[in-house]
C-alpha cells in the first residue's frame, strides 16, 4: 500500500495493516513448528503475538477484529495453567466478496482504507495445561463503529516447537462474538498464534 492511500486513510488503516501484516508472520511462524513432544515441567513462560476474531452477522455483514495477544503459561510437573489479554484492536467489516479476498490473501487498499479503530480488551482464563494441549475461556468485549461485540467461550490449542516455544489456540464448541447482543448467522472464529 502507497504512502498516499495511508496517510488518506488513517491511523485505524495503518494499524490494520501492520496487524494483519504481523498475525501472518507470527502465524506461519507456528504454523511451520511440530506439536511440543517434551514439555517443560516448571516454571512460566510469556508468549506474545496477534490474534483475529471474526463472524458473519448476514449478507455483505462479515466482522474482523485484529489485535495483540500476551499470554503467560505456568509448567508443573503435571501441566500447568495459562492466563492472558487480547487488546489493541482494530477492525473491519467486510462484504461477502471482499471476505473472499482477504480469505485468498488479496488486502486491496479499499479494504484497508475501510479499517475501524476499536476499544476493549478479551480476556483468556482459566487455561489448563495437559500434555501439549491447552484448554482457556475468553470474555471480555470490544467496541467498534459504536457497536459491542462480547467475546466469550471456550478456546482449545496446543503448544508448538522446543520446550513450548509457541502456542496456538483456535475457537472451542462454545466460542462466540455478539453484536449488541445479537449472535452471528454461522458462528464466530479466532486463532491466538503466538511466541515466546
Amino acid at each position: 500500500m502507497g504512502t498516499a492511500a495511508v496517510a488518506l486513510s488513517g491511523c485505524a488503516a495503518l494499524s490494520v495493516l501492520t496487524q494483519a501484516q504481523n498475525f501472518a508472520e507470527v502465524k506461519d511462524q507456528v504454523d511451520a513448528l511440530s506439536t511440543t513432544t517434551t514439555m517443560p515441567t516448571s516454571g512460566f513462560a510469556v508468549y506474545e503475538g496477534n490474534t483475529v476474531i471474526g463472524a458473519d452477522y448476514g449478507s455483505n455483514d462479515n466482522v474482523v477484529l485484529l489485535g495483540d495477544a500476551e499470554l503467560t503459561a505456568t509448567f508443573t510437573s503435571t501441566g500447568g495453567t495459562m492466563v492472558g489479554t487480547l487488546d489493541n484492536f482494530s477492525g473491519l467489516v467486510l462484504t461477502d466478496a471482499q471476505r473472499t479476498q482477504v480469505e485468498n490473501g488479496n488486502v486491496p487498499d479499499d479494504i484497508i482504507s475501510a479499517a475501524k479503530s476499536a476499544s476493549g480488551d478479551v480476556a483468556i482464563t482459566g487455561g489448563v495445561i495437559a500434555g501439549s494441549a491447552v484448554a482457556a475461556n475468553s470474555s471480555g468485549t470490544v467496541r467498534m463503529d459504536g457497536s459491542d461485540f462480547a467475546v466469550s467461550g471456550n478456546l482449545m490449542g496446543e503448544f508448538r516447537g522446543t520446550d513450548a516455544a509457541a502456542v496456538q489456540l483456535t475457537e472451542g464448541a462454545t466460542f462466540n462474538m455478539t453484536r449488541d447482543g445479537v449472535n452471528p448467522t454461522t458462528g464466530s472464529t479466532i486463532e491466538v498464534d503466538a511466541v515466546q
